[in-house]
């Protein structure tokens, strides 16, 4: 049937709202007094009791600055009783509406009331509340004429939606009057006759001088200036050329190309010149009258230039068109979101998102994505001018070259086919370029070479109208060198005073490259006022493409687990090369049938703000652009402005609320991946490498193809055996002549085959790292059916058992990585990280879980290495070492340490050294076998983008990113410490080696470093390894006064270098041990980072609370706590310069003002502060070290003499350890014994696998009757009858801890320290439990429970699990060894089950104290629960809860 039609227009009856008459609502009540007195002396109960008691409940009252009352009534007759108040309580008052609160102006439009009297309107709408009715006029050729608006007055404090003039509806919009402007300062707010500021300009802004002294342009034939003769011209229709001639910039006009208006307020300042004393001025400039008009019609300020190589050769561009709209200064940009020029390219911010625009100076670099920048700045004081910028794609080779020239020139070396060099150059229209300067810039650049840039000269022979003298500089600078010239008649830059277009941007190239180039101009300005010149090859080959890889977040995992089959015939081929293969290409075959690829294309950088108000107001800029271009009008003109204006405001405004958008996503619920890849888009944080061109000393390598070879082949000369001095040569053959047996009868435990729990262990610890040469990935291998990952694993016995290696594991892809601050022109320079295939790094990660244990076992590894070991960390030698410092200041002692560094130490690494001390060891079978054969016959390919080199062999080293290779070379070069004099000590972290030495005879000291030098040379030597006497540093901690000399050391008589403080392992050490440099540079970096959560904030939108502190925690405040309880030694007014710090970041994330109380702050952020936070990281740290045996901190107890020299000595800072025990004691920690922790309990080929019972599984506790769970466990029980029952459960409240086993009518029930969490209580009472039944003679037993929590924790067992989680599968593996069957069971708690009514019970009420020790992990959270609880005790109300 459809809608119902609406009746005829009679028909329609329209019933208009009867006005209520108005009445004021705002009063004012002052107080009458002979003393001047206000109310702000009278109780604010009293007023508010009075008034009530007249008028009734006001809807509000407020005290005004004065004094005075302002009260807002809510009804006429409030109004009425509030006028006849006389007096509050006893306080005379005088009460008056208030002067303009009671009133509202609008506007309306009706072009029906033209003809209607102002008086008329105002009587006709007074019954609506009007008072006034103001018409608005506009002025044209001197005459007043009305319009059709109005401004109304209402007597209302709010404007009504609407008024009726007669029958026709009119809306009410809000009148907003023009703001109060001063002409003098050009400032708002203040009159010009209340100006206190300096005369400005209100065109360019200048100061001491006003508008009218402005020079102008002026029209050659009128001889005024260009405004005025536009105004004077008739106004010409749309789309029709002008009739005004333009402007040209000829040698005839130039004398009256310029004219000065004198101020006409001030004719005493008028001055005559005569045109002689004209032509001095200019001839002591060295210019010319020929050029003035050119030269004078052009801005001083210029565009960079740059050069960015797309897909089809060269592009050179403003850098304004590279931007999308970069303002007229080289050193101007605009950021994302922008409020200043254009910016169609997303970059970072490093204050806040709301200042976005940023003046680049010279000593601001300037980033942008996919870019490499080379410029040359001109610092003209406070405006910038001038400057040359080339940008080069990081997808071609590049480099930048050295020009020694004062022109404003730049130039980079490009490979797209050849080598080529690209010079920008910019010469200002002022300055006097002489013909030897453009001929040394030539003499420069090497062949074939491209010069491109704004030379400011005309010429006919590049599409000018005229000839002028740097035109003809430039002809004769084209034909002295044999130059040519690419441009075509295409006008280059739009002189937009004068509507007019020119030729001034040129491109000059070498005769070799003029057939191979194309030249064209764009017609788009890109809000620029030059055109891009784009240069590109003649033909189209060549394109840039990226590698492809996988997009798994795409990916049909159910389609590749079935297509992905490795079957047993595919696994049990007799080469095991070809049955590698053949896995390797049905897992290939699968993944590209399953998984998406991404395109080889280049790809685009992403405009999230982009959107289609965008385009469409783009498109309106570009249609009225092209519209002035056909003719080119004032009307037209000013339409194109107004539609860039338009187009601009709509980016800026998209830009802003997608900025708004994107940070107000980030929430609690975002996940670390997800929140920490949008903190990094936002803040522009971003990887990238550019293929660079190589120097070898001897020639240049920009080819990709080339640079990849070069690489390789630095590389392998790297690892080769000729790289070695001739001494190691001769050790290296005469050891490698003796043949290392490996073989061996004696079945040793480590070269048992692997287990499937191995193979999933390796897969779950293995992080998603870039694929290998084979492609295949670690998500591809977790998503394999179960059997699949069996004939893997059969696969992997294989190559275990065969004692063969495949070839294609021996192959790797090298990615050279850059190393940070060196040149990259260096081949050496370079680190080679290596992609090996995942199936064999999934290999190494189990054998390397062998080896490892095997070596901890049998405490192979020194144990002041502390690189890449359980349970050790950076941290052990950061203490070791200011424990010695601090000793030896107590005992007022000298301290030199001597930090190395071991060039090439992987690449370098003697494979045969490895070998033999894995055979000194007593190694034999499979495991050193399956490592020989690892690092034998290794070949490698570099790969730039999508380029790879020709393979090359490694002969020696370790492949850097493979699982053993860390391994392998802690245990070679770890032996390193063995050989040191006992008077010195040394420390490792993998290869960074420290050693040092105390005594108070300096010279002494000296001796025995030299030769604790001398001896690590000597081993050196003997293995292949070289120390760089230039890297290692020394320095010499003394806190002794006087001048003492230092000692001087030396590596094959090279000094090493003696420093004042040195970086080791993230921390500063000075000479004095004041850590006031670390302080510093930590404070610089935190107030930086700092910026990452201010981008990220503001007051009505971004990122929330919860958000933002994760992210302080792991920027900022990470970056505190390393090492704090190392500098935490520091005198407390330096470490008071990180509290600054911390406070800006909680008031940043909290919102809180800046006059809030630091107290609150760490209430509402639950944060300590930084004095408490370096107590508790170093308690934690301290019991840490105490729950290993192994760990050397736990090891450092103060001698009774030197603990003697301490107490006489209290000025002096105590060491580490004894810092910490001086806390404790402090303190009110009451801790036992720690547990220690044994890594090498169970070894990786026989872990236990544990696993239990739920018959109550798929049942909900919230919906199941207790009822229907003793019925199933009724049922559980007759099934397994044989099996003894014994319950345990855990309890713990506020002070008691406790744990209860029921066996059979046995219960014994224990007390635990308060410090035991709820688990650990769990855990104990299933320990205890297991211990009764190894007493038992009965061998069958269930063990009931209702911690799902500790049962899964005995489900995965790791190194790092509960130390009572890894005794009970300890003390299980063996009651199963006697024979014992021992079952678990989940049972869920208070639900009517008898025994574990009464375990708990009896955990509730246990007295028996058992004496045990914690668990470093209940210990940790104890000792940050008591930090807390005594900062909210010495806080109060205000401390952290």
């Amino acid at each position: 049937m459809g809608h119902a039609k609406k009746g005829p227009f009679s028909g329609q009856q329209k019933i208009k709202p009867t006005p209520e008459k108005p009445f004021d609502s705002f009063f004012i009540i002052k107080r009458l007094s002979a003393d001047n007195e206000s109310f702000n002396t009278v109780s604010p109960f009293l007023v508010q009791k009075a008034i009530t008691a007249t008028v009734g409940e006001v809807a509000a009252i407020k005290k005004l600055r004065s004094g005075d009352l302002l009260v807002e009534v809510s009804s006429r007759q409030q109004a009425l009783q509030i006028l006849k108040i006389k007096v509050l309580g006893t306080i005379p008052i005088s009460v008056t509406a208030h002067a303009t609160l009671n009133h509202s102006k609008g506007v309306i439009t009706c072009g029906e009331l033209l003809n209607v009297s102002v008086e008329e309107i105002t009587r006709e709408l007074s019954s609506q509340g009007v008072t006034h009715v103001r018409r608005i006029t506009i002025r044209r050729d001197g005459q007043l004429l009305d319009t059709k608006h109005h401004i109304i007055t209402f007597h209302f404090p709010t404007l009504p939606e609407f008024i009726y003039a007669g029958y026709i509806k009119l809306p009410v919009r809000a009148y907003i009057p023009n703001p109060l402007r001063c002409f003098k300062c050009q400032r708002f707010g203040h009159s010009q006759g209340n100006c206190r500021g300096t005369l400005t300009c209100a065109r360019c802004a200048e100061k001491d001088h006003d508008t009218r002294r402005k020079v102008l342009n002026t029209t050659p034939t009128t001889g005024l200036s260009y405004a005025a003769a536009a105004a004077k011209t008739p106004s010409e229709p749309k789309n029709k050329p002008s009739q005004l001639p333009p402007v040209k910039s000829s040698d005839s006009d130039s004398d009256k190309s310029v004219l000065s208006v004198p101020d006409a307020s001030n004719p005493k300042k008028k001055k005559s010149r005569s045109k002689n004393s004209f032509k001095l001025k200019l001839a002591k400039r060295g210019l010319s009258q020929k050029d003035m008009t050119s030269k004078f019609q052009k801005s001083a300020t210029k565009n960079s230039v740059a050069l960015g190589l797309a897909t089809q050769g060269l592009v050179h561009k403003d850098l304004p068109s590279i931007f999308g709209g970069v303002p007229k200064s080289p050193d101007r940009i605009a950021l994302h979101p922008s409020e200043g020029e254009d910016e169609e390219i997303t970059m970072s911010c490093d204050v806040s998102p709301t200042r976005t625009k940023t003046f680049l100076a010279s000593n601001i670099p300037l980033k942008l994505r996919g870019y490499n920048c080379v410029r040359k700045d001109t610092d003209t004081g406070s405006h910038s001018s001038g400057g040359v910028c080339i940008l080069t794609s990081n997808l071609y080779p590049s480099t930048p070259l050295t020009l020694h020239t004062t022109l404003q020139a730049v130039a980079v070396q490009v490979h797209t086919r050849a080598l080529v060099t690209v010079c920008c150059i910019y010469l200002p229209p002022h300055d006097v370029i002489t013909q030897q300067q453009l001929n040394n810039l030539v003499d420069q650049v090497p062949k074939p070479f491209l010069l491109l840039g704004d030379f400011n000269g005309h010429s006919a022979l590049w599409g000018s109208d005229n000839t002028n003298s740097r035109g003809r500089q430039i002809e004769q600078f084209i034909s002295n060198n044999c130059l040519c010239l690419l441009n075509n008649d295409e006008k280059t830059y739009f002189h937009e005073p004068t509507r007019s277009f020119h030729s001034l941007d040129l491109a000059i190239c070498s005769p070799d490259l003029l057939p191979l180039l194309n030249f064209e101009v764009g017609d788009d300005l890109h809000n620029s006022d030059h055109f891009p010149l784009i240069v590109s090859h003649a033909d189209s080959g060549g394109a840039i493409q990226l590698p492809p890889r996988y997009l798994f977040q795409r990916a049909d995992w159910a389609a590749f687990m079935q297509l992905a089959g490795v079957t047993e015939a595919m696994v049990s081929t007799a080469d095991i090369s070809e049955a590698v293969q053949h896995v390797v290409d049905i897992i290939i075959n699968a993944a590209d049938n399953t998984i998406p690829k991404s395109s080889p294309r280049l790809r685009k950088f992403r405009r999230p703000w982009w959107n289609a108000a965008c385009r469409d107001s783009y498109r309106k800029q570009r249609k009225c652009w092209n519209v002035f271009r056909r003719y080119p009008t004032t009307e037209n003109l000013v339409a194109f402005k107004r539609a860039r204006a338009f187009a601009r405001r709509i980016r800026r405004r998209s830009q802003r609320e997608s900025w708004i958008q994107f940070v107000s996503s980030i929430t609690s619920s975002t996940s670390s991946k997800h929140l920490w890849k949008k903190v990094k888009a936002a803040n522009g944080v971003y990887k990238e490498f550019s293929i660079p061109v190589l120097n070898t000393g001897h020639a240049s390598y920009s080819s990709p193809l080339d640079v990849a070879n070069i690489l390789g082949q630095t590389f392998a000369q790297v690892s080769a055996a000729d790289s070695y001095n001739s001494s190691f040569v001769a050790i290296k053959n005469r050891a490698e002549r003796m043949t290392l047996n490996f073989s061996s009868r004696r079945p040793f435990p480590y070269n048992s085959e692997f287990r499937m729990f191995e193979l999933k262990a390796a897969l779950s610890k293995a992080h998603d790292s870039s694929p290998g040469p084979d492609g295949i990935a670690y998500s591809m291998l977790r998503h394999l059916n179960a059997v699949s990952l069996s004939n893997l694993l059969y696969l992997f016995n294989r190559v275990w058992r065969e004692q063969s290696f495949p070839r294609q594991w021996q192959e790797a892809v090298v990615i050279p990585i850059l190393k940070p601050g060196k040149d990259p022109a260096n081949p050496l320079h370079y680190r080679p990280i290596a992609l090996t295939s995942v199936l064999c790094k999934t290999l190494e990660r189990m054998v390397n879980a062998r080896l490892v244990f095997e070596l901890e076992k049998q405490g192979c590894i020194p144990p002041l290495q502390s690189g890449f070991r359980r349970g050790r960390s950076t941290f052990d030698n950061i203490v070791h070492l200011e424990t010695q410092i601090r000793n030896a200041f107590v005992r007022r002692n000298h301290l030199v340490s001597i930090f190395f560094d071991v060039e090439k130490a992987y690449d370098r690494t003697w494979r045969h050294g490895i070998l033999r001390k894995l055979y000194n060891l007593g190694f034999k079978g499979n495991l050193p076998l399956f490592i020989k054969r690892f690092l034998s016959s290794r070949t490698f390919r570099v790969r730039l983008g999508n380029f790879y080199s020709d393979p090359f062999n490694q002969v020696e080293g370790v492949p850097q990113g493979s699982v053993l290779s860390v391994t392998l070379f802690i245990l070679h070069f770890s032996e390193i410490l063995n050989h040191l004099p006992l008077s010195v000590t040394g420390t490792l972290y993998v290869d960074d080696l420290q050693i040092s030495c105390q005594g108070c005879n300096l010279r002494l000291i000296e001796r025995q470093l030299q030769n604790a030098i001398s001896k690590i040379v000597s081993w050196c030597d003997e293995n292949g390894h070289t120390l760089s006497a230039e890297k290692s540093k020394c320095v010499h901690f003394c806190r002794k006064r006087g001048i003492h000399l230092d000692p001087i050391l030396s590596i094959r008589n090279d000094a090493i270098p003696i420093v004042d403080e040195i970086r080791f392992l993230g921390v500063i050490f000075d000479r004095k041990l004041t850590f006031l440099p670390h302080i510093l540079q930590l404070r610089k970096k935190c107030e930086k980072s700092l910026n990452i959560l201010k981008v990220l904030s503001c007051t009505s939108w971004g990122a929330d609370r919860t958000s933002l502190l994760r992210i302080y925690q792991a920027v900022i405040l990470s970056r505190i706590d390393y090492g704090c309880f190392v500098y935490g030694s520091a005198r407390s007014s330096a470490l008071r310069r990180l509290d600054t710090v911390h406070h800006s970041a909680l008031r940043i994330c909290s919102g809180a003002f800046r006059t809030s109380p630091v107290e609150s702050l760490y209430t509402i952020c639950h944060q300590l502060p930084l004095h408490l936070r370096r107590k508790k990281l170093s308690l934690q740290y301290y019991f840490r070290a105490l729950s290993h045996s192994q760990h050397p901190t736990s090891h450092m107890t103060l001698p009774a003499t030197l603990r003697r020299i301490y107490n006489a000595r209290p000025s002096h800072i105590l060491p580490f350890c004894e810092r910490v025990k001086s806390i404790i004691q402090d303190s009110e920690f009451n801790f036992p014994d720690i547990q220690t922790v044994d890594f090498q309990i169970f070894p990786p080929w026989n872990i236990p696998q544990f696993s239990f019972l739920n018959p109550f599984s798929g049942f909900d506790k919230s919906k199941t009757s207790p009822v229907i769970y003793q019925q199933l466990f009724s049922f559980h029980r007759s099934r397994y009858s044989s099996y003894r029952p014994i319950f345990t459960d855990g309890s713990k409240a506020v002070g008691h801890v406790g744990c209860g086993i029921i066996f059979d009518a046995d219960i014994s029930s224990f007390r635990l320290h308060t410090s035991f969490s709820i688990l650990s209580a769990e855990l104990v009472a299933i320990f205890y439990a297991l211990q009764k039944i190894s007493l038992s003679f009965q061998r069958q037993f269930c063990i009931y429970t209702d911690s799902m929590s500790s049962l899964e924790t005995l489900c995965h067992p790791h190194f790092q699990m509960h130390p009572v989680a890894m005794e009970i599968l300890g003390l299980l593996q063996t009651l199963q060894h006697r024979g014992f069957c021992i079952l678990f069971c989940w049972i869920p708690s208070h639900v009517g089950i008898a025994g574990n009514e009464q375990a708990d019970h009896s955990a509730k009420t246990a007295a028996s104290l058992l004496h045990r020790e914690i668990p470093y992990c209940d210990v940790k959270k104890s000792v940050a629960r008591c930090i807390f609880f005594s900062v909210a005790r010495d806080m109060g109300p205000a401390g952290p809860k």
